[in-house]
């Protein structure tokens, strides 16, 4: 079996340790990849955290039925570098489509998903039904860094009213605003992220904020308070993308920049 299948824990262990996967995690391990002890995996804790494990034992490896999970021996540890300053924030739209929008953010690495309502979001419920959509996008991050080896789990934020959102903004350095009529993002991002508002200390400054509308877009002066707050419009191609294209198509291309300009 590859030692390149990824596995959540909970924790922080060390080498030499034991650990139990979840039920979950175990029944993945013996029903879908057909894992046997001797065998190698990956594990993450969603907080940096790496480590190469050798299956020991577990009654999900012979039965599930038996056992509380699979147990793994920790051979090695390795904490990534820091968690990305990318973050992205993505207005309420249809659910298949939020999901993949989170997905692919989550994929790429960005560090939190801000759900914002705007005039023109598609929303219906209250706390609860919000709740309940913040707990499914978790399960859709959780799959997502699992896929990918992502080892910093996406942060999924609350629903965010419009004007709550607007008043997040003072804790960016760069805000980036989804816009047709915007300025090529390409172009802004070769002049050192373009003339993105700063606040403070140059740790801050590098603080990145992407914005994708909803569907219909969002309204002038919804716009306009976000300029006003220190976003700049910016155009991501030639025609209308969707939502979810725009969230993640901005997210990675923030990504990139940051990427070589640690480089």
């Amino acid at each position: 079996m590859s030692p390149e299948r990824f596995f959540i824990i909970n924790g922080s262990p060390s080498k030499g340790d034991v650990v139990v996967l979840g039920e979950g995690e175990s029944r993945h391990l013996f029903k879908v990849v057909r894992a046997n002890p001797g065998d190698e995996v990956t594990l993450l804790d969603g907080e940096g955290g790496r480590y190469r494990a050798v299956i020991r034992t577990g009654g999900a490896i012979g039965d599930p039925k038996k056992g509380s999970g699979v147990t793994a021996e920790i051979v090695s540890a390795i904490q990534a570098g820091p968690v990305c300053t990318v973050d992205v924030a993505v207005p309420l739209i249809k659910s298949h489509r939020m999901d993949l929008a989170i997905e692919k953010c989550a994929e790429m690495g960005v560090r939190r998903i801000i759900p914002f309502q705007c005039e023109r979001s598609i929303w219906k419920g209250g706390e609860r039904e919000a709740l309940k959509k913040r707990e499914r996008l978790e399960r859709k991050v959780a799959a997502a860094c699992k896929q990918s080896g992502n080892p910093w789990f996406t942060r999924i934020e609350p629903v965010t009213p419009f004007t709550r959102f607007l008043g997040s903004l003072k804790g960016y350095g760069r805000i980036y605003l989804a816009d047709a009529d915007g300025i090529s993002f390409p172009a802004v991002l070769r002049e050192q992220g373009g003339p993105g508002r700063t606040h403070g200390t140059p740790a801050r400054d590098l603080e990145m904020l992407g914005i994708a509308g909803p569907e219909g877009g969002l309204t002038e002066s919804e716009k306009e308070a976000l300029v006003s707050a220190g976003a700049v419009k910016v155009s991501l191609g030639l025609n209308r993308l969707r939502s979810e294209t725009s969230s993640f198509l901005i997210v990675s291309l923030m990504i990139l920049w940051e990427k070589d300009r640690k480089a």
